[in-house]
């Protein structure tokens, strides 16, 4: 069905309490939130929406988008005040524009940027569960940080997709991959943590806690900077098993080509 009008809506989630982005049924999505609000504020279900980004259930994101399809003119500022009115108070939509009828929401996007927040303390106080996982074990940071870096660069993540098939296609190109330490403020609670900062022209399915993961192991010595390198120019005999907690991962950023 073809629709008179097309527009981008930048949204922000804490993804906690959400079965990820994508709709599923008798479970709680960012999609299907989203799509209930605009058939209560539309009155109507003849309108379409299209994602740039399937975050995974309970991944949290500072900047995402949507792109809405209707046949009819919205009042920019007054669409978006009922729209937030009526989402949930964990979802909400920053700004909404004109894209012309070409658009694509998917072939737009040239990169995103994700964070993945950790700590190394016995425990967290429980308001910091959604945004950092706790790490009890002990660390060596500084050769994660070196193994992080071997990520950078156009390679074959076949290791780190948890729904390999023979036509996905596994080839991408991370532009920066760092792990640097920052305090993480909560209230009156404040803790020393590290933040994985990777950006990429696209992502696997869960391919950033794998990746993270295998930081993990790195960093516990159970696996080695060549073990690293290796998985990312030979198949693995075995899927990685170890995959990081989703809740320390954020969409940070979404950036298009035009």
């Amino acid at each position: 069905m073809k629709y008179e009008f097309n527009y981008l809506v930048e949204i922000q989630y804490l993804g906690f309490r959400y079965s990820g982005w994508a709709k599923q049924p008798k479970q709680k999505t960012i999609h299907g939130f989203i799509d209930k609000t605009l058939s209560f504020v539309f009155e109507h279900d003849n309108f379409k929406t299209l994602g740039c980004s399937r975050t995974d259930s309970k991944v949290s994101a500072n900047q995402n988008f949507f792109q809405l399809f209707t046949n009819e003119a919205i009042e920019k500022e007054s669409w978006l005040l009922s729209f937030n009115s009526n989402l949930p108070p964990d979802i909400k939509a920053i700004s909404v524009c004109d894209v012309s009828s070409d658009f694509n929401i998917i072939k737009a996007v040239s990169h995103k940027t994700y964070e993945y927040q950790f700590s190394l303390n016995n425990k967290n106080h429980p308001f910091i569960a959604p945004y950092v996982t706790n790490h009890s074990n002990s660390l060596n940071i500084s050769l994660m940080e070196k193994g992080a870096k071997l990520f950078i660069g156009t390679h074959n993540f076949m290791n780190y997709c948890t729904e390999l098939n023979e036509n996905k296609q596994t080839i991408k190109t991370i532009s920066d991959c760092a792990i640097i330490a920052k305090k993480f403020e909560l209230g009156s609670e404040a803790i020393d943590c590290h933040v994985l900062t990777i950006t990429g022209n696209g992502f696997l399915r869960h391919q950033i806690r794998l990746m993270m993961a295998q930081l993990f192991l790195l960093g516990e010595g159970k696996i080695t900077i060549q073990d690293l390198k290796q998985s990312l120019e030979v198949k693995h005999p075995k899927p990685f098993r170890n995959i990081a907690p989703a809740s320390g991962l954020t969409l940070r950023n979404v950036y298009f080509s035009r």
